[in-house]
């Protein structure tokens, strides 16, 4: 958290990816709401620019010193997809000696596991798939899957081997730790 003096402009940007990479925060309707001392507000003056989101705390705005934290929430099509919260961003300070010399506040998120949960193609590549989803898309329609299939699990060829009674209704995924297996 940093120190900021009171009745400042403050320029606040907050970068976005879903596990390391860029996402288009342009894909989704967008509520940010600030919440202070005795407020809660949604901020609607920013600029999306592709996975960053910037907007200016302005002076005139800051009524009360004290800890400041942000929501983020991210929907599309009116069904919210990702709430993410940015915990005790700022201090605001009537004192210039507590003040930090900070131009620009700076936040980052990076999604790990969304609230709905990861896809099967996600979870297909972070386990060593290397085609594109439309590939994975593919693999699955084309009679790999059935009404017996209930459960998805990959793991390596020592992993598969080391399995005394194999479940019928679990479709096994061999996959390769690294590129040499």
């Amino acid at each position: 958290m940093v120190n900021i003096r009171i009745c400042n402009d403050i320029p606040i940007r907050w970068r976005v990816t879903r596990l390391g990479n860029e996402i288009s925060l342009s894909d989704f309707d967008l509520k940010l709401i600030m919440q202070g001392p005795l407020l809660t507000r949604i901020i609607d003056a920013y600029v999306v620019d592709g996975s960053v989101l910037k907007w200016v705390f302005h002076a005139s705005e800051q009524s009360r010193p004290g800890c400041y934290s942000f929501s983020l929430m991210l929907s599309q099509a009116g069904k919210p997809v990702y709430c993410i919260d940015g915990d005790q961003i700022l201090n605001l300070v009537t004192d210039s000696a507590l003040e930090c010399n900070v131009h620009c506040v700076e936040m980052y998120s990076d999604l790990q596991i969304p609230a709905n949960g990861m896809s099967a193609y996600e979870i297909a590549v972070l386990n060593g798939f290397k085609g594109t989803e439309e590939e994975f898309a593919k693999l699955l329609v084309s009679g790999i899957m059935s009404d017996t299939i209930r459960r998805i699990v990959s793991l390596t060829k020592s992993e598969y081997d080391s399995i005394a009674e194999k479940d019928p209704a679990t479709m096994y995924v061999i996959v390769s730790k690294n590129e040499t297996e």
